[in-house]
């Protein structure tokens, strides 16, 4: 079984372990009852928040922690290892929330007075990487609320690739990680326990990219329009779209300047962000829905199964067929 466990609940996980069923955990907590453990590495996402911090011209770096969120000690620590390990001095910035305020998109609830105090007494421009979910959306609503500019006195990167990163204000650049591939080691492992084989006890996906938003860098261009155009693509890959369809709906410049800038936002062009969220909508449906494979092609925006043959086998190394006879229901 592959499961995203808190750390209240290792002990149901023991108490499932012991009836024989192997358990693969996703998550950062540690627990003996897990045959194996398969993450992202942590290291690749502190390095690539840094990067682009810097490129930006920030040089004080500060890492947020909140501390009525699970795992924070993990954090700290592995931020700490970072920090040592690339000789710099690793500025924790810890403080509480109310945790119905962090999850509410629009409340910030009573503002810790260590978090005002480092936002509002900064000398110099300061950066912060917030690793936990919600935290860096929540500290765009503080800032707003104190009145500290964002990004010109704080830039702010998350690590929350969801549309919460997406729909704040100023929305929040955010460091993405290899879920796909974490997801993918994980039902490969899986299929090694399940077989009798033994695996590594803890195995560390590389890799993470970065999409830029607002919270760190301003649109020079005006008409450029990021947000509606992932919001278009969202909702319209699957009916064939193209980019000039995205560009003639969603911007006022030319699809040249559209492409420049979605790159430079996005990590990669506008036309791969609409084949991923096909193939996106395929890999769903071939596991989850009872539609023929010809049904599925012309669901997701393809000319017919014939191309989707060709695309899934390209980016999967499998067949449509083959990919629903292994992922069905799983």
């Amino acid at each position: 079984m592959i499961c995203y466990l808190t750390v209240n609940e290792n002990a149901w996980a023991a108490q499932l372990a012991q009836s024989g069923i192997p358990l693969i955990s996703l998550a950062a907590t540690d627990c003996e009852s897990y045959c194996a453990k398969v993450t992202g590495n942590a290291s690749d996402l502190y390095s690539t928040a840094v990067s682009h911090l810097l490129e930006i011209g920030v040089t004080n770096i500060g890492f947020l922690i909140c501390e009525n969120v699970e795992y924070f000690p993990i954090y700290e620590e592995r931020w700490a290892d970072f920090c040592n390990g690339n000789g710099m001095i690793p500025n924790v910035i810890r403080f509480a929330v109310d945790e119905d305020a962090l999850h509410h998109p629009q409340e910030i609830g009573r503002v810790s007075q260590t978090l005002s105090q480092v936002l509002l007494d900064c000398d110099t421009r300061l950066g912060v990487l917030a690793q936990q979910d919600y935290v860096g959306p929540y500290v765009c609503r503080v800032c707003r609320h104190l009145g500290v500019r964002v990004p010109e006195d704080v830039a702010i990167v998350g690590a929350d690739g969801f549309d919460i990163s997406r729909f704040c204000d100023p929305q929040v650049t955010s460091v993405r990680m290899q879920l796909e591939n974490v997801g993918a080691e994980a039902v490969k492992i899986a299929f090694q326990l399940l077989a009798g084989q033994d695996s590594e006890k803890i195995t560390r996906v590389a890799g993470a990219s970065l999409v830029t938003r607002c919270s760190t860098l301003q649109t020079q261009r005006s008409g450029i329009d990021i947000p509606a155009a992932l919001d278009f693509i969202e909702m319209h890959a699957c009916e064939g779209i193209t980019v000039d369809d995205v560009v003639f709906h969603t911007q006022g410049v030319s699809r040249r300047w559209f492409s420049d800038a979605f790159k430079q936002w996005v990590g990669f062009p506008p036309a791969q962000a609409i084949r991923d969220k096909k193939l996106a909508r395929v890999r769903q449906l071939l596991s989850e829905s009872d539609y023929s494979i010809t049904e599925i092609a012309s669901l997701c925006g393809y000319c017919d199964d014939v191309e989707l043959r060709k695309i899934m086998t390209k980016k999967e190394g499998m067949s449509p067929r083959e990919y629903r006879k292994i992922y069905r229901n799983f």
